[in-house]
């Protein structure tokens, strides 16, 4: 059994439980209780923030199952074909693994960097969207052709002499070879940026200035998702593009009431 100090923050409910003990606790429907999904969640990355990414995810995983077992539940709320989901091998070790190379990555430092004045650092804000928009523009463009690649409608063929050629019918001859859906996928990583600049520099400003062009450039059942850390910010900044003329909806998360079932 995996057991760990239990402290209680400042808040309440989930928010307020620090520790694997103090949110597994809440397991369950009922007075003192949050629920399922957030719950385990929650405790999970407790479990692993303290305890690394080679913690015993079986121990852990058992745990969770008995602590499942234990609970109140309200099967109205949650049926026991729900819960067996979620506390099922596939979802918590998804879980577990999602936690992990989210927020646990080993990776080198950024060097130092100076400070500006204001008006450098914003135009460097501005610069580095822009890069972003261009960036995400272009991969985005890709889509039809990387989909060829990984579907066999366009082929990639090297040759004995080195040379790469493309071929749209028929399979490659002796002598050449495909590449793998794996290589494929990692000629064309989804591009990834980290702007680390103070508050008030108009990092949210400019990146809304420039929201009109990617929406013109989306492919047909696309969107563009904004994540914040919490509720209040993410009315602010539907209030904010929607005063720009665009329409912007919240996504409140699986743990959050739904407001079309309640």
């Amino acid at each position: 059994t995996a057991s760990y100090s239990t402290q209680i923050g400042g808040g309440s409910g989930l928010q307020a439980a620090r520790g694997y003990e103090a949110k597994i606790a809440l397991l369950g429907d009922g007075e003192g209780k949050v629920g399922c999904h957030s719950v385990i969640t929650s405790a999970a990355a407790s479990y692993l923030s303290k305890h690394g990414p080679n913690a015993d995810r079986e121990a852990l995983k058992a745990d969770i199952r008995s602590r499942a077992a234990e609970a109140p539940w309200d099967r109205s709320r949650h049926s026991e074909e729900y819960v067996a989901h979620e506390i099922s091998d596939e979802v918590l070790d998804r879980s577990i693994q999602d936690w992990i190379d989210k927020a646990l990555p080993i990776a080198e430092p950024y060097e130092a960097a100076s400070k500006d004045d204001t008006p450098a650092a914003r135009d460097k804000v501005e610069r580095a969207v822009d890069q972003w928009i261009s960036d995400a523009d272009r991969w985005h463009g890709q889509h039809e052709y990387r989909q060829a690649m990984l579907e066999g409608r366009l082929r990639l063929i090297r040759g004995a002499d080195g040379k790469a050629t493309l071929s749209y019918d028929g399979e490659p001859g002796s002598g050449f070879w495909t590449y793998s859906k794996a290589a494929i996928r990692a000629w064309f990583p989804p591009p990834r940026h980290g702007l680390n600049a103070q508050v008030g520099l108009g990092k949210t400003k400019a990146f809304i200035e420039r929201l009109p062009l990617l929406l013109e450039r989306l492919r047909p059942g696309h969107c563009i998702l904004i994540a914040v850390p919490n509720h209040r910010l993410s009315r602010e900044l539907r209030a904010r593009i929607k005063g720009g003329g665009l329409d912007a909806e919240i996504f409140l998360g699986p743990a959050q009431p739904d407001p079309d079932q309640p």
